[in-house]
């Protein structure tokens, strides 16, 4: 059964978009090759009873790296010097928000 049709036989067609309520949190070690995580934050309209699911988008010097769409991501040369932060999107049956940029670290040589 489809996401959509769970939702239609749930009755719960109003369902509001996803509300960040904190923001994610990049962790680990800002070392070249050392891999970082993102947290994916708190969210409101995330029930156990909506089909819920989240994506990644790693950013270098507020540019989207094309490789850095999971929770983890391990920076490359190109990352030294650069500050590196995460945007974490929230999806539900009613659609997708983003949350705000997470805390950025800047990467240095390991």
């Amino acid at each position: 059964m489809s996401d959509f049709s769970k939702l239609m036989e749930s009755g719960r067609t109003n369902t509001p978009l996803p509300v960040s309520t904190s923001t994610p949190a990049v962790t680990g070690s800002a070392k070249c090759g050392q891999e970082l995580a993102v947290t994916n934050g708190n969210w409101n309209n995330m029930g156990s009873d909506i089909a819920t699911s989240y994506s990644y988008q790693w950013r270098a010097a507020a540019a989207a790296i094309p490789s850095g769409n999971k929770s983890t991501y391990t920076p490359k040369t190109g990352d030294i010097g650069k500050a590196v932060d995460c945007i974490v999107t929230a999806r539900n049956m009613a659609g997708a928000t983003a949350a705000p940029a997470s805390n950025s670290l800047t990467i240095t040589a390991s």
